[in-house]
């Protein structure tokens, strides 16, 4: 029995260290079990360089809507690549240290990309209210949302400062020391941030 555990794990090392490139082309956990191929944003992301997207999602510069078609190119430990439909590359990383520090990048992926457009029939958006539909298109975050609202409009905030999305109070960070906190009460939110 011995044996057989420690051929296991040196099976287990040689597999890793035989797989030195950090790019993989699935991420355990995604649609399909593959990382690569089509999806459409499932949140807004916010971001002032296309290639420094930091899972912190700050709220600053120009918002990647959610419902946009992407080509994902490739997933590694430490980013995620995708390309728009009119050819814009993107790069989207977890920091080195510091904010985000809970967060991987499987779940990251599973919080921005899914292979269902969101926002088309059949999916969330249609069932939101209309002021959830609203701050949604407007990313921006309108008294009375539910969470899932808030999540698409305004992106998940960092695990850092909200270790759980059943909490009711979520931080984010609006600038690299600004944030702010969203509050709910009974499911909704009790503040608007515009």
């Amino acid at each position: 029995m011995r044996v057989l555990r420690f051929l296991a794990l040196v099976s287990v090392l040689l597999l890793a260290a035989c797989g030195g490139n950090e790019t993989t082309k699935s991420v355990a956990g995604t649609p399909d079990d593959s990382a690569t191929g089509d999806y459409y944003t499932a949140a807004n992301i916010w971001y002032e360089h296309p290639m420094r997207i930091y899972s912190i999602n700050y709220h600053v510069g120009t918002v990647l809507r959610v419902g946009t078609k992407c080509h994902v190119s490739s997933v590694s430990r430490k980013a995620i690549d995708f390309e728009t439909t009119d050819g814009k590359e993107f790069r989207m990383l977890i920091p080195g240290h510091g904010h985000q520090s809970h967060t991987d990048m499987r779940e990251l992926f599973k919080y921005y990309f899914s292979r269902k457009n969101e926002m088309g029939p059949g999916g969330k958006f249609e069932h939101f209210t209309r002021t959830e539909q609203q701050a949604v298109r407007g990313a921006v975050i309108m008294r009375g949302m539910r969470k899932e609202a808030v999540l698409m409009a305004y992106g998940y905030p960092p695990s850092d400062r909200t270790v759980s999305l059943d909490s009711d109070i979520w931080v984010y960070f609006h600038a690299r020391f600004v944030t702010h906190a969203v509050d709910f009460e009974n499911g909704r939110t009790v503040n608007a941030i515009y």
